[in-house]
């Protein structure tokens, strides 16, 4: 079967939509290694109109447990009438665009008929397409490697956190770094002097595109906000000069 290895995998990212709107995005990353699927070929997004989003145009606190009500109950019908596959969704704007990929487009129209009957006081839209590739799986809701980074910050600082870590507490943070050039690491390390960071280790592997290896590490408090800080700061930097970024570790900290 083309899912038997799959293993639910959701992410929760910011991103930007339109140029200039914030947007929230859930995606089940589950899929990356098995789509597209053959067998699951049409595309079928909803769309739900809020009728009280926050000034970011996102789901406010007054309407989010209604708009989960929602969300829940057409992915039940979809995915229960289609034997479909919720990929994720996006919000910004003041909506909610869920995707959908089945292997069939028929009666779709019975089901959103259905969703309008039970929620009377809000607004629907759908479409359906063919959509072999799963374009919208990549394109919309796939994170960036920028967006991914900043996923897997977040899942190193809820991991430690729960083995009772106070994120607060200052404590060294390691950071691997690959090159493709001993120049493009030294110019790297130029380019961030100032910045406090030791280098722990410098060397040069036998594998891959990239084997100028480089270890940092910093002082450093370990909740999201510092994470977000001082890890993309490196990772953008990396890109600067030809590198690849390639995570962070510390210790835990208890008191």
């Amino acid at each position: 079967m083309e899912t038997e290895n799959y293993q639910e995998d959701w992410a929760v990212y910011f991103c930007t939509c339109n140029e200039d709107e914030i947007g929230s995005v859930l995606v089940d990353l589950g899929y990356t290694n098995m789509a597209p699927i053959e067998s699951k070929s049409y595309l079928i997004t909803v769309t739900t109109f809020m009728n009280n989003p926050g000034k970011d145009g996102l789901s406010s606190n007054e309407e989010s447990d209604v708009l989960n009500k929602i969300e829940d109950y057409f992915i039940e019908s979809i995915n229960k009438e289609f034997d479909s596959i919720y990929a994720g969704r996006l919000k910004y704007g003041g909506k909610i665009l869920s995707y959908f990929y089945s292997s069939t487009s028929e009666k779709i129209q019975d089901t959103i008929d259905k969703l309008k009957h039970n929620f009377p006081d809000y607004r629907f839209e759908y479409s359906i397409k063919e959509e072999k590739d799963w374009r919208a799986y990549f394109e919309v809701l796939y994170p960036s490697p920028f967006e991914m980074q900043v996923i897997q910050n977040g899942r190193v600082v809820e991991n430690i956190e729960s083995h009772g870590d106070n994120l607060q507490k200052e404590r060294q943070v390691d950071h691997w770094i690959y090159f493709q050039t001993g120049d493009d690491r030294e110019n790297f390390l130029k380019s961030i002097e100032g910045n406090n960071f030791e280098i722990v280790n410098k060397d040069k592997t036998n594998f891959g595109d990239s084997p100028f290896s480089l270890q940092l590490s910093r002082i450093d408090k370990v909740d999201y906000e510092s994470v977000n800080e001082y890890v993309m700061y490196l990772w953008q930097k990396a890109q600067e000069f030809n590198g690849n970024y390639d995570g962070w570790e510390t210790f835990i900290v208890r008191d």
